[in-house]
């Protein structure tokens, strides 16, 4: 299921945004997840089927979190060293 794209629900600080057959709960300020996230990840899918996966940089972990979804890889493994951006992907 598609949900439009845009922000499906705001509260205050957070807002609950649609990204592909995504939604994604995250600050209105700070680290945020883009469609560019949705396309790396299918990307990614299309030609990663067994492999393990090292994402450098992971951010939120919206791109792990995705390919977790789309890809049978047994192994999918983020680093993140900024602090702001680990906080967010624990989250």
């Amino acid at each position: 299921m598609h949900h439009k794209a845009g922000a499906f629900y705001s509260n205050g600080d957070t807002s609950v945004d649609a990204i592909g057959p995504y939604l994604f709960m995250q600050g209105k300020k700070g680290v945020r997840v883009t469609g560019d996230s949705a396309l790396l990840a299918q990307f990614i899918a299309g030609v990663a089927k067994k492999d393990s996966i090292i994402e450098l940089g992971s951010g939120s972990g919206a791109i792990m979190l995705q390919l977790a979804w789309q890809t049978p890889s047994p192994r999918i493994i983020g680093v993140e060293v900024e602090e702001a951006s680990l906080k967010t992907s624990i989250e």
